[in-house]
């Protein structure tokens, strides 16, 4: 009985151990279809409205306020799109301009008590604007030393993913008046893709710690203000490259095509015991739920079983919005073909006739919360 004890506890031991293990097991078999339903308890449907000044034609991100919607979309219409929680236009930062007060390129978004702040790496600095789209100050983040290639806003501070500044080091993480608050030295495994850009690097995690993610390595960086931890993936990106070099980002790209390997992407949405997240074979992505108990990754296809219109989910949208739920949208052209010819076409139809939507107009959004 006393052996039959020990054999017990040690089981018993071995078993806490992996599910604090740090080490995460992927499945790479087929996809396992869930129904939405079985992860969150309600969608919003929210259609935006559509004039002359708000017609989007990407959503590069989006972030929420108590009663506003932030939209940026940086590669079509260089603007930022502010709407109210209903889908009201209200205004419209645009890009396209150089000096003090001006927008150039607006690459990230990012909201702070009541102020709106934009990112622009071209000019290298941060802006900030009024939930109404008034403009307030702006700051060179070149005065402090940082080259960012992605913000976050944490603990009321805005945080840099600082790529350039350090090239002894993988990344370092800045506040905005320069101070680091983690520098990440190169594994033995890791090396530094350059010369290209691939969003997001930062998401929070249901905790509200900083994750961090960076193309060419199987791991994931968690920082809470003191500590630092480290998971990684069994995948076999790590593997492409001597560790230490410095790659091209279109060479890293082109050996996972050519390899079909596997590799972490950015994209990650935490809810209570399991992360949404992407994985990239080769030139496809595979939507995965990495199950943060059992530290057991797989692919999975979410099936629809709702009455909205909401496609199943295939992949990930490229950024995060918040812990707990995640963004989809879908332009009303797309959901037409979708539905067409399925029992759910003629009231997609109907939908529209009354929410009197044009198959060119503004996307429609869906917003996802456990």
């Amino acid at each position: 009985m006393r052996w039959y004890l020990i054999f017990g506890i040690i089981l018993s031991l071995a078993s806490c151990q992996k599910a604090n293990n740090d080490w995460v097991e992927f499945g790479m078999g087929e996809s396992e279809e869930i129904f939405i339903s079985s992860l969150f308890s309600s969608i919003e449907t929210i259609v935006l409205e559509t004039t002359d000044q708000s017609i989007i034609g990407e959503i590069s991100s989006i972030k929420y306020s108590d009663d506003r919607i932030f939209i940026l979309d940086k590669r079509r219409t260089n603007s930022v799109f502010i709407f109210d929680s209903k889908g009201e236009f209200i205004s419209k930062i645009e890009g396209g301009w150089t000096g003090p007060g001006f927008l150039n390129y607006p690459d990230n978004i990012e909201i702070i008590d009541e102020k709106l702040f934009v990112y622009d790496p071209r000019q290298n600095k941060v802006l900030s604007y009024s939930f109404e789209g008034e403009f307030k100050d702006e700051r060179y983040l070149k005065t402090n030393n940082i080259y960012s290639l992605d913000m976050i806003a944490w603990k009321d501070s805005l945080v840099f993913f600082d790529f350039y500044s350090n090239p002894e080091l993988l990344f370092e993480l800045k506040v905005e008046n320069g101070d680091i608050l983690f520098k990440k030295p190169f594994g033995s495994k890791e090396y530094k893709i350059i010369s290209g850009r691939r969003l997001p690097y930062l998401s929070k995690t249901y905790e509200n710690d900083i994750r961090v993610q960076v193309p060419g390595t199987d791991c994931i960086y968690q920082f809470n203000g003191s500590e630092t931890k480290t998971t990684c993936f069994d995948l076999d990106a790590s593997n492409l490259f001597e560790p230490g070099t410095l790659v091209n980002f279109f060479d890293f790209y082109s050996e996972l095509q050519r390899r079909e390997a596997y590799a972490l992407r950015g994209e990650m949405v935490d809810l209570k015991q399991k992360t949404i997240m992407s994985i990239q074979k080769g030139n496809s992505l595979i939507l995965s739920i990495w199950d943060r108990i059992s530290n057991v990754c797989k692919p999975v296809r979410l099936i629809n079983d709702s009455e909205t219109f909401l496609p199943y989910i295939e992949t990930l949208p490229t950024y995060n919005v918040i812990q707990g739920e995640i963004t989809l949208h879908f332009f009303p052209g797309d959901l037409k073909i979708f539905y067409s010819g399925t029992a759910k076409e003629k009231s997609l139809d109907q939908f529209f006739k009354k929410s009197e939507i044009d198959f060119s107009d503004n996307p429609i959004i869906f917003r996802l919360k456990e």
